[in-house]
């Protein structure tokens, strides 16, 4: 029933995939993997209370599995509460410190609370743990820009168009030269 339900999910049948999960219930009430794919499939079908509940009660049950922190951190930026979010991320990260979209979130969180030294020490990391990763060069630079390292947001940000060629933000500021006001408001 979960991998149905993931399979549901992506095919963006969320209110099939939530039936499934449903009856997989019916089945095995207790089983940590059910109460984690109801959470993703809460999450990414747009309901972020009901993922929320869902993916703290996984956590409860498994307590270890770093999954179900790093979701519920995606849950809680989307109920925008960046706090609850970061603590999320930080127990993610605990349990697998390599990952490169719970660094870029931790950076997205700062970021958000205006702590632009903490923002682009996490999105340096993300580059260093996942180069291909665009949007995490084009953050980096904006991050950089609002420090006054011009000459390297520039380089993130020609990063960015050599990963992206379509990113508007690395177009922008590379039409309008990377120590102007452009850099600082994108």
């Amino acid at each position: 029933y979960v991998g149905l339900g993931r399979s549901l999910l992506s095919l963006g049948q969320g209110g099939d995939a939530i039936n499934t999960l449903a009856k997989g219930q019916r089945y095995a009430p207790d089983a940590p993997e059910l109460s984690y794919a109801f959470g993703r499939v809460y999450l990414f079908d747009g309901n972020p209370d009901n993922a929320i509940s869902h993916l703290m009660a996984y956590i409860k049950k498994a307590p270890n599995d770093w999954r179900g922190h790093f979701s519920l951190g995606l849950a809680q930026l989307r109920r925008d509460r960046t706090l609850l979010a970061i603590t999320a991320f930080n127990d993610a990260k605990k349990l697998q410190p390599e990952h490169d979209e719970t660094h870029f979130n931790l950076g997205m969180c700062h970021a958000k609370l205006s702590q632009t030294e903490d923002a682009v020490k996490y999105f340096e990391r993300t580059v260093a743990l996942q180069y291909g990763l665009w949007q995490a060069h084009c953050e980096l630079a904006r991050g950089l820009h609002r420090l006054g390292r011009h000459k390297k947001a520039r380089t993130s940000y020609e990063t960015t168009l050599k990963l992206n060629p379509e990113s508007v933000v690395a177009q922008a500021v590379a039409k309008s030269g990377a120590e102007t006001g452009m850099g600082y408001l994108l």
